[in-house]
């Protein structure tokens, strides 16, 4: 039993040292108006000492009825040691495909008033492994029409 024990530690042990090496951050709001450009602001961080040739997948969908709206590809890039800030011009050409007929789609349009989740998924290309997925939440918001504020409500 003890003999079991001391394996099973040993094993668990050396699980611990296991650490992620490529990590993706979205930065997007949580609210607001929101563009197709804005959804590629993604921060990559590679904390291992490997080069990475990557492609990113885009994959975004209703939050209420679980929907796909588009899925978009990126272009290739390069994942060195070390942070990298990714956006559209970065990761062009972007491949759309749109599922759902609400999107704009416009280059930079506009994300229709929802709520929406956004997973993305780094891959690379030269082995076809993933490296990283990360999945965020955030409502895109219509314009509110003009508030009037002077003269107030009834005044002359």
């Amino acid at each position: 039993m003890k003999k079991q024990f001391f394996t099973v530690l040993i094993l668990l042990s050396l699980q611990t040292g296991v650490i992620a090496q490529v990590t993706l951050q979205p930065v997007l709001a949580a609210t607001g108006m929101i563009t197709q450009n804005q959804l590629w602001n993604v921060l990559v961080v590679n904390s291992s000492n490997a080069v990475y040739n990557c492609s990113l997948k885009l994959v975004l969908s209703d939050r209420q009825t679980g929907q796909p709206v588009f899925t978009a590809l990126t272009g290739s890039f390069t994942v060195a040691e070390g942070a990298k800030q990714l956006n559209t011009s970065t990761l062009s050409p972007i491949q759309y495909n749109y599922i759902s007929g609400v999107v704009n789609n416009t280059i930079g349009g506009l994300i229709p008033a929802g709520r929406y989740t956004a997973c993305y998924s780094l891959t690379s290309t030269g082995k076809g492994d993933e490296l990283a997925e990360e999945c965020i939440q955030f409502d895109a918001e219509a314009l509110s029409p003009p508030l009037l504020i002077f003269p107030s409500d009834s005044a002359q």
